[in-house]
Order: C-alpha cells, then sequence, then structure tokens
C-alpha cells in the first residue's frame, strides 16, 4: 500500500513506496564511515551529485527516495568506494 507523506517543505509531496529501498542502510554506513574524510556534507554532497538540494541527499541516506542503481553509482564515486559497498540492487530491474 503506498502512502503520501507530506515532508517539511509544505510544497512537496513525497511517496514512500519502499521506504528502505535496495542500498539505504549500506549507503548511510558508508556516507557516515567516510563522509569527514573526505569533507562531504549534505549541500556538497548534492552539488557534486547534481541534485537540487541537500535535502535530496539526506532522503536517500533515510531512504526516503528508494536508492537506483544511476544514483547508488554516483555515490559510490562521490564516497570512493566499490558499487556493492553502497547497493544491495539488482541491476536486471533497472
Amino acid at each position: 500500500m503506498l502512502t503520501l507523506q507530506l515532508t517539511r517543505r509544505p510544497d512537496t509531496l513525497m511517496r514512500k513506496a519502499n521506504p528502505s529501498g535496495p542500498g539505504h542502510e549500506k549507503l548511510k554506513g558508508v556516507w557516515d564511515a567516510k563522509k569527514n574524510d573526505l569533507g562531504l556534507t549534505q549541500e556538497i554532497a548534492a552539488e557534486k551529485l547534481g541534485f537540487s538540494s541537500q535535502g535530496t541527499v539526506g532522503d536517500y541516506l533515510r531512504g526516503r527516495i528508494p536508492l537506483n542503481l544511476k544514483t547508488a553509482i554516483k555515490f559510490a564515486r562521490l564516497l570512493e568506494s566499490p558499487l556493492s559497498d553502497v547497493w544491495d540492487g539488482d541491476a536486471e530491474r533497472c
């Protein structure tokens, strides 16, 4: 069942189809382990990943936006990690 949830930004509705999609926990773990050494903040990451705001990075890290292969590859490159460290997804589904 899909539920709609208002985010802190009242002008945006987010669908929470899969709040912990493939890679969510792995991505968060790698982010937490490497962000300081790489000098990353969510704002810097958003700029480097081509996202419109740091909130988008946070939404991926919390699993609010399900991680897909294309975005997982971007995060893996940013975090200087193998794809398998940040994503458990099946490339065939993408």
